[in-house]
């Protein structure tokens, strides 16, 4: 009995587990797969912490408190056109009654050189006609072209329009009475021909204001 014990003893094999029955190339594969899965989630995780935190909008103290204040860039005002120009709705800005007319300009800016003696001529009209207050700096001079006069600085004040209706500092820059606006020039990309519809642009928006009260 003891020697028929002892043969089925012999003849039963351990229980082998299952990882047992992996080759060792198997085995290797599979940590492989497992490592690159872990590595794969921990960048993800870091990405997403990384971006939140760029994104997060600025923040100041108001009292010992942090309170988010989201980043704003300087925007131009918004309105309406009326031609190629924008209405932002304000009132008119006058001086001894008549709105005010302004261009900002450079001397080295090309677009600004193709619209000069179109804007000066009319400017210069309405203003012998005692219809409007007109002025063309050109910044990088700071002097006023319509004005027999050389100005060496540009007032503060007429910086403040220029900053106010392009915060962005491009040129040319035309602003109609405090209202009315416009960068850059509507018809250059027609070369001459444009420059009659620019004149005719002018005057019909300073014809509409000098009926606005």
């Amino acid at each position: 009995m003891d020697e028929q014990n002892q043969n089925v003893q012999t003849n039963v094999q351990p229980k082998k587990s299952f990882w047992s029955n992996i080759s060792p190339k198997m085995t290797f594969v599979f940590g492989l797969v497992v490592g690159i899965a872990v590595f794969a989630t921990l960048s993800l995780v870091y990405s997403y912490l990384v971006l939140n935190k760029i994104n997060t909008p600025a923040k100041v103290a108001v009292n010992n408190e942090q309170v988010q204040q989201p980043i704003q860039e300087p925007q131009e005002p918004a309105g309406t056109l009326v031609g190629s120009f924008t209405d932002t709705g304000k009132t008119l800005c006058k001086k001894d009654g008549k709105p005010i007319i302004r261009l900002f300009s450079t001397t080295w800016c090309p677009h600004c050189e193709w619209i000069k003696e179109t804007f000066d001529k009319v400017m210069a009209d309405y203003v012998k006609k005692g219809k409007i207050i007109a002025y063309h700096w050109e910044l990088d001079t700071s002097d006023d072209t319509l004005t027999k006069a050389v100005e060496k600085a540009v007032p503060p004040e007429e910086e403040a329009v220029y900053n106010e209706f392009n915060p962005g500092g491009s040129i040319p820059t035309f602003v109609f009475g405090c209202r009315y606006y416009r960068i850059g020039n509507a018809f250059e990309q027609e070369g001459a021909t444009g420059l009659p519809k620019e004149e005719k642009e002018f005057k019909d928006l300073i014809d509409k204001m000098l009926l606005e009260k």
